[in-house]
């Protein structure tokens, strides 16, 4: 008897951001990953971010988009904006496992930009005894859970851009053999900020947000800044490991838009000195259903964040 092959899809990834919320949901057809839905919205001029105007637009958005945009189903899983996410690197403290949480939380606490009674506290474990330390506020967590229940939403769980990145990269850009131990530089370029991800495959190594993003460039001042900060991280890298080097970067971004984005992450490329190359997640995937909506060719922003928190629900 022939076997029928049934197609999976994955849950709706929220990427929530300050000036945009982007929304994907992937399915595996039998032939592969492809586009189920996807769509994006930018934050009004006249709407402050984080405002409660914010939060009600979206929370319009979010309704209308999982209502009328050809996805399926009600589960999702968000992410908070990066700027909440608060990252740091430690030391693996030596100590029974239910109590690593509350000793890291003890070194970070004074770092903190809100009340470490209100931290929630997760740790990936990397190399050489590292840690990476995610740390969210309680209460801005409760907003954003009442956000999704008002439109009608199960959250199937909270993720973190770190994990979602690192898992875009792996399924679309980390696929080669040689890619399994390679330790990668990954800029996902968004019009106002970029995620910073140094990855040895799945595994983060090192984050960071920078409030920088591609459409800031076009003042050489604000590109200067950002070259400082990447020069501040690498080092930062190296002080933490003493074996991994990495190998490449690599730009997460979409195709370019009104700036010269080309030419400018070029640039950026060649004074890090390092190999690169583009990843663009709208030209890596088929389109099936109404993500065909999306203007891929267009599109100025990656979407890392938004497909790795679909690609989730395939493990």
């Amino acid at each position: 008897m022939l076997g029928i092959s049934r197609s999976q899809i994955g849950l709706i990834g929220i990427d929530v951001e300050d000036d945009q919320i982007e929304l994907a949901q992937l399915e595996d057809n039998g032939n592969g990953l492809a586009l189920l839905a996807g769509a994006i919205r930018h934050r009004p001029p006249d709407t402050a971010v984080a405002s409660s105007k914010w939060q009600r637009w979206v929370l319009q958005v979010v309704s209308d988009l999982t209502g009328n945009g050809g996805f399926k189903g009600k589960e999702v899983i968000a992410s908070v904006p990066s700027r909440e996410l608060f990252i740091d690197h430690l030391k693996m403290p030596k100590a029974p496992k239910s109590k690593i949480d509350q000793m890291l939380l003890q070194k970070i606490k004074q770092r903190l930009p809100f009340p470490s009674e209100q931290a929630i506290v997760k740790y990936i474990p990397t190399e050489e005894d590292n840690v990476l330390v995610t740390v969210m506020d309680r209460e801005k967590i409760d907003r954003h859970l009442a956000v999704y229940e008002k439109a009608g939403l199960n959250i199937n769980s909270i993720g973190i851009w770190p994990i979602a990145v690192a898992k875009t990269y792996t399924r679309f850009f980390g696929r080669r053999k040689t890619d399994r131990e390679a330790v990668v530089l990954i800029l996902d370029m968004a019009p106002k900020h970029c995620n910073l991800l140094i990855c040895r495959h799945q595994k983060p190594l090192y984050a960071k947000n920078i409030p920088t993003g591609i459409e800031d460039f076009a003042d050489g001042d604000a590109l200067k800044r950002f070259m400082l900060e990447l020069n501040t991280c690498r080092r930062y890298f190296s002080s933490l490991y003493k074996k991994p080097t990495i190998e490449r970067t690599i730009f997460l971004a979409g195709a370019p838009g009104g700036v010269q984005s080309q030419k400018i992450l070029a640039a950026i490329a060649r004074q890090m000195e390092l190999p690169a190359q583009m990843g663009n997640c709208m030209a890596a995937i088929a389109v099936s259903g109404d993500g065909n909506l999306i203007e891929r060719r267009d599109c100025n922003v990656s979407w890392a964040t938004a497909f790795g928190l679909s690609l989730s629900s395939f493990n």
